[in-house]
């Protein structure tokens, strides 16, 4: 009986469809994801919370780590800049996501009991745990691609009000096959015999087994994908599953961020090492045409897919058929060569250099390993050791040589996905389009003209992790510099990872030549602030920020510092929200209490950072930040501030500067709001009370 339920919630009706929207579709959801903190997990945990904020809850399985918690591992993860623009949209989403503690190499995912509990009523899974190191064990990657899965599926076994279950592979799971057909192909081996050897034999032994088990597959990550796509479909009739298998995966083109990538896995890898200069020789067939799909393009899939199985006829099949299979990949009419790419972006990095290029961007593409590594060892790995040895003699901390050794593994690992020339089918995959209803056309694109040219290249060569406040570099050396600063006080307050956020803010500030310290390591907190050139309060949530400067009885000793020392002052969201009268304009979630939302005073006014506009077309039927803001009008009665991204206030003395590409709104008490366009002069804030 209950593999019949699920069937028939499987092949759902197409007048259903008819009558439902996708966004419709997702309200009161539950949504297990795994491998959320991952490339494409991040970005559909982003996508779902930004777009569909309307589910019931989302759980994350996150593996605990040394010292941290599953629940400290997603505080940690909600805290990437990725989220920043979902938190300022839909902030009551983010309190309807919970973390799961769980390993996916481990029997029985490592799951409690308890969180068993909590996750009975999911309907919705997305697996996309992966273990994606080409040069993994075999043991390691048989647990947790192969094993893994396995495992989820018999949890999802006894979810009986679940409506869909995507399981995320590779395009890439049959290379001996020419044509990458929708469709299950045959395997020389068997999953379950895999899995005992796994359990039985040690490491070491696998490894060797591996080059005859494997069926000439070229690392262990594409084989147990392969095998772990036989496990769903034995599991066809049990559960309402698909596979959803990718492409290379590159940078997004707008979502979360234009040009946003997670990791140097893969092609964005080397493209990004050659736009320094560190790539001198390319390792495979420049005629091959390269299947990249952006991020968001594959999340959206995703998100359509879960729909498409629970919802629509779309994916119905005989029970004898084998699972549906799509393959999340670019059409053959917009695919591009390795040549292409690999010359837009040597021109591209030589137009607009980076700031961290080691050499002038050049090079070649040979398919001659012989060639190739000749001409690695003379034009890239010995000028490594020369420039490595003079950053030793000179004190320095050398970096290229060990660089140069992984950029070499990364482009003989990938040569087999740069020098083969597969031909995918797509035509299930790009059906999902016809699904996106007119009330989802503005959430929901799976960029099917997508083309790697010019364009998008430039717009994603040097975004990797995003290059953090380089959209305010000019605006702050120049403040920075006529206050003759050398040194800046980092006050990492705002997140609870201190000794990562300082040392991300370090490696943004140290090249533009400006030492960072943390106040967090300081023996006196308030010693550190009266002795600071600069005081920087990075962003993050507001009232873990306040909360901890009060803590610390730091308040009175930055006022006083800023105010009558005349310290240097920068602050970033959160640390914008504490320069100003109160925190009560901020936009974050109060995860910890102040004793009071007074804070820095540093100007008498409120901020309202990351100001947004309501969205005229969306279904959001909650107070807009407009409404937000005037019932702060109404019983506090002092202007507020809305600063879009890109904009900022600079003052000197009495004197009040906007400046940035956007403009600022301006909310005060019984007037209507007024758009000031930058640069502008604002002083007569500093005289409202």
């Amino acid at each position: 009986m209950s593999i019949m339920k699920n069937v028939n919630c499987f092949m759902g009706s197409a007048d259903d469809a008819k009558k439902m929207s996708i966004t419709d579709f997702y309200k009161n959801q539950e949504i297990f994801i795994t491998g959320g903190s991952g490339f494409i997990g991040k970005a559909l945990i982003e996508k779902l919370l930004r777009s569909f904020p309307d589910f019931n809850k989302i759980f994350i399985l996150l593996r605990p780590k040394k010292d941290k918690t599953a629940d400290e591992r997603l505080q940690e993860l909600l805290d990437d800049i990725i989220f920043q623009r979902a938190r300022d949209e839909q902030p009551e989403s983010f309190k309807k996501i919970h973390a799961i503690a769980g390993d996916c190499s481990e029997l029985g995912l490592s799951i409690s009991s308890v969180d068993l509990k909590r996750i009975e009523d999911v309907t919705i899974i997305f697996h996309s745990a992966a273990n994606v190191r080409f040069d993994n064990p075999f043991k390691d990657s048989v647990f947790v691609n192969l094993r893994g899965t396995h495992e989820l599926l018999k949890i999802a076994e006894a979810m009986t009000k679940l409506k869909a279950f995507i399981h995320v592979s590779t395009l890439y799971s049959n290379l001996d096959q020419p044509h990458i057909y929708e469709k299950m192909f045959p395997s020389s081996v068997d999953w379950r015999t895999t899995i005992k050897l796994a359990e039985k034999l040690d490491s070491k032994m696998l490894d060797i087994l591996f080059k005859k088990y494997s069926s000439n597959h070229p690392n262990t990550y594409t084989f147990a994908k392969s095998l772990s796509e036989h496990i769903v479909n034995d599991y066809r009739n049990k559960l309402p599953i698909i596979v959803y298998r990718v492409g290379m995966v590159i940078n997004s083109v707008e979502e979360p961020l234009p040009g946003w990538l997670d990791n140097l896995n893969g092609p964005s890898g080397l493209l990004l090492v050659g736009s320094l200069g560190l790539l001198r020789v390319a390792y495979g067939n420049e005629d091959t045409k390269l299947n990249m799909i952006p991020c968001d393009a594959t999340v959206h899939g995703l998100i359509i897919s879960a729909y498409a199985v629970a919802s629509t006829t779309t994916f119905a099949r005989k029970l004898s058929e084998s699972v549906v299979v799509l393959n999340s990949c670019t059409s053959k009419e917009y695919l591009v060569s390795f040549h292409d790419v690999f010359k837009d972006g040597r021109e591209l990095a030589a137009k607009n250099p980076s700031e961290k290029m080691v050499w002038i961007p050049d090079g070649y593409i040979t398919n001659c390993f012989f060639w190739y590594f000749l001409w690695f060892l003379i034009g890239q790995f010995s000028i490594a050791i020369l420039i490595d040895t003079i950053l030793r003699l000179k004190k320095g901390k050398p970096f290229l040589v060990k660089l140069q050794r992984r950029i070499f593994f990364s482009n003989t690992v990938l040569v087999k996905f740069m020098s083969t020339a597969w031909m995918p089918e797509n035509d299930k995959y790009k059906t999902l389009s016809a699904l996106i209803t007119d009330e989802d056309k503005n959430k929901l694109n799976l960029r099917q003209d997508f083309r790697c040219d010019r364009n998008y290249m430039e717009r994603s060569l040097h975004v990797h992790g995003y290059d953090l406040l380089k959209h305010a570099k000019e605006e702050l050396t120049r403040f920075l510099t006529k206050n003759d600063v050398k040194t800046i006080l980092f006050v990492p307050y705002a997140k609870m990872a201190h000794d990562k956020y300082t040392e991300t803010i370090r490696k943004a500030l140290n090249p533009w030549g400006y030492e960072v310290e943390g106040i967090h390591v300081k023996e006196n907190a308030s010693d550190a602030i009266r002795s600071a050139e600069a005081i920087f309060i990075g962003g993050g949530n507001t009232f873990l920020l306040l909360k901890t400067l009060y803590d610390l009885n730091l308040i009175e000793v930055i006022r006083e510092t800023v105010l009558n020392k005349g310290t240097p002052y920068i602050g970033s969201s959160a640390g914008t929200n504490v320069a100003t009268r109160s925190i009560h304009t901020t936009n974050d979630m109060p995860i910890a209490c102040p004793p009071k939302f007074d804070a820095l005073k540093l100007v008498p006014f409120n901020i309202n950072p990351h100001y947004l506009e309501a969205d005229v077309n969306s279904q959001h039927k909650g107070e807009t930040r407009d409404e937000r803001l005037n019932e702060f009008l109404e019983y506090q009665k002092r202007p507020v501030l809305g600063l879009r991204e890109g904009t900022a206030l600079v003052i000197y003395g009495d004197k009040v500067e906007l400046i940035g590409d956007r403009k600022a709104k301006l909310f005060k008490p019984n007037y209507d709001p007024v758009e000031f366009n930058p640069p502008c002069d604002l002083s007569f804030l500093l005289k409202e009370t």
